[in-house]
């Protein structure tokens, strides 16, 4: 029922509605936002729902625009008939977007909703969207009174914002790393700078659904008017100087406007009256809006590319389809700035820029936070893909010189024994090598001089991926792993007691527990000292690996208390269990620094669910 209070069963059940039910692509859309409304409605117990977003209008102010909202009443269904929540405002959302938690103000929560790419000049991104909660009034001694949320209730909406904008990151990740692989191979084809910039503006049209896009870039190093540099449409592509609209000052003050926006953003055509010209169509062939992606060096506007949205495109559609793409927008805006700068200033213009979109591919793919072996494999592929490769081969040294891990990337008609030529370069960290890359190519396709200087570029690259992921593995273990028996700690073994709770209340299903002491272990350490104290824990932890059952969670609950998670033991099944650990750490014996051989007994207590 809207505004009862939620039950952490209810809150696994949303955080997994979260995670499963909503598509990527999909959060920002009508059908999309409405269910996730819905599930953070049952999640905090709140009376309705809303997702916002904050767009600019037709005359570049921002405004709230309602992306879904759903009533507590009517979850998973339509709100007509019901009043819309008060109070939402521009002001308001801009207040909870320079917020670094969820925003209360009377009985609305507001949680910002964080996509896109997470580059360091863009920490301090704006929102893309805003999750609004309104709470149900609650019945007094006296009267009704207005509705409040709890701190659970804003760290649950802050949970599934989170799941909901991690998905639409994966997604825009996946998508982003294929347009631009697919964008490297088509510029590398173009000889002219000319030529490049139509294709990035082809791609531009691609991303946004539309037939029609253009780019405006000031002239390298110089300040002055944006000059259009490339047009792509129906009527084929062009380049360069197009008749102007009557009033052109007027043109140029739109075009410095929209330039100076945070993000990709939907303009209303009636703003931009000149764009039809510059497309050369007329109305009848374009959508109620145009999406616009300012272009920034150094965080410095120095361009737009405008799309130009299909017939029937309303606003609010436009304004979704740029929310939703704003990673790849962003990117591809990156890759036009890149194009122009690199090229107009460099005759090895071809090379350096698939050489930039392989590294920022390579780049992409490490931010993933996609597993080790499938950030390898596609990092092979990327590289197979620049240098057109038959075979790519990743050499890895284990803990010894001699151990090692082997991945490799082979092209469809690669034969096993054909000839070839091989270009390798080693990975290098911390003056250390940790591996070697080797790209292969048939005899007839050498490799030049900017080849070699290429892969050793990548090769830095990839150690750097290596060493960063692999110093987050370890963290990540740190943080859950005690350091002395190499078993999961406290807090560990606090998140599984409440997952393993909430499963055997859900499935109906025993749940035992219990806790291991070692008998007199404070006389240890005193009369033996500390070094054999920790011996005794480690064996301790060793005993435990091979007494229990993969299902079970052992963990250091703290000093010599080690705690037992035993799913699915009745109370029986668990004391047979426990009497057998007892009677192993009997069997435990440590010699002390005086050879002395000490013999070790522990105690234990339990009680199942």
């Amino acid at each position: 029922m809207a505004g009862s209070r939620p039950r952490r069963g209810d809150f696994v059940r949303a955080t997994t509605s979260v995670a499963d039910t909503i598509p990527p692509g999909q959060l920002f859309t009508a059908e999309g936002g409405a269910r996730f409304c819905s599930i953070a409605i049952g999640t905090c117990g709140a009376l309705c729902a809303g997702l916002f977003i904050l767009t600019p209008d037709a005359g570049g102010v921002l405004e709230a625009r309602k992306v879904a909202w759903v009533h507590g009443t009517s979850l998973g269904g339509e709100s007509a008939g019901f009043p819309e929540m008060p109070g939402v405002s521009v002001e308001l959302l801009r207040k909870a977007a320079g917020r670094k938690e969820s925003l209360i103000s009377k009985d609305l929560l507001v949680q910002p909703i964080w996509t896109g790419r997470a580059d360091s000049h863009e920490a301090t991104a704006p929102p893309a969207a805003f999750l609004v909660l309104q709470a149900a009034s609650r019945q007094r001694k006296g009267g009704v009174t207005t509705g409040s949320f709890t701190g659970v209730d804003r760290q649950r909406a802050r949970i599934i914002c989170l799941l909901a904008a991690l998905k639409e990151e994966a997604r825009a990740a996946s998508s982003q790393s294929e347009v631009l692989a697919r964008l490297s191979q088509a510029i590398s084809q173009e000889t002219t700078v000319e030529g490049k910039l139509r294709r990035m503006t082809g791609f531009l049209s691609e991303a946004t659904q539309s037939d029609h896009a253009c780019v405006w870039l000031q002239p390298t190093g110089h300040g002055g008017p944006m000059r259009l540099r490339a047009v792509s449409g129906d009527q084929g592509d062009r380049v360069g100087p197009v008749e102007a609209p009557a009033d052109t000052q007027a043109m140029h003050a739109d075009l410095r406007r929209i330039a100076r926006f945070d993000a990709p953003a939907a303009v209303a055509l009636s703003a931009l009256p000149w764009l039809k010209d510059i497309l050369g169509i007329g109305l009848a062939d374009l959508g109620d809006a145009a999406i616009v992606t300012p272009l920034r060096r150094n965080q410095e506007p120095v361009g737009v590319a405008i799309s130009a949205t299909a017939p029937g495109t309303s606003e609010h559609d436009a304004a979704t389809m740029a929310l939703e793409r704003i990673g790849l927008l962003r990117a591809l805006a990156d890759q036009i700035v890149i194009t122009s700068e690199i090229a107009l200033t460099s005759v090895d213009a071809q090379d350096r820029i698939r050489r930039y979109s392989l590294l920022a591919a390579i780049g992409e793919i490490a931010l993933s936070k996609l597993g080790m072996e499938i950030m390898l494999d596609s990092i092979l592929m990327r590289v197979q893909d620049h240098f057109d490769a038959t075979s790519v081969y990743l050499y890895l040294l284990g803990s010894e010189r001699s151990a090692l891990r082997t991945r490799s990337v082979h092209r469809p008609d690669y034969a096993s024994g054909s000839p070839f030529i091989e270009v390798k370069a080693h990975l290098i960290s911390n003056d250390k090598r940790i591996g070697t890359l080797q790209v292969r190519r048939t005899l007839a396709s050498p490799f030049s001089g900017p080849d070699h200087e290429t892969l050793s570029q990548v090769a830095d690259q990839v150690a750097l991926s290596l060493t960063t992921s692999a110093r987050y593995q370890l963290q990540a273990s740190l943080a859950v792993l005690d350091a002395l028996t190499d078993l999961p700690n406290r807090r560990s073994a606090e998140g599984a007691f409440d997952r393993e709770l909430d499963r055997a209340r859900q499935e109906q299903v025993s749940l035992s527990i219990a806790l291991l002491d070692i008998d007199h272990f404070k006389g240890i350490n005193d009369t033996y000292g500390h070094e054999t104290g920790d011996a005794v824990l480690r064996d301790i932890a060793r005993m435990f690996k091979v007494q229990v059952r993969a299902t079970d969670h052992i963990s250091r609950w703290g000093g010599e208390e080690f705690l037992i998670l035993l799913p699915g033991s009745s109370r029986d099944a668990a004391q047979r269990v426990c009497e057998r650990i007892r009677h192993s750490a009997s069997l435990v014996a440590v010699r002390a620094a005086s050879d002395k051989v000490i013999p070790v007994t522990a105690s234990l207590g339990g009680a199942t669910f």
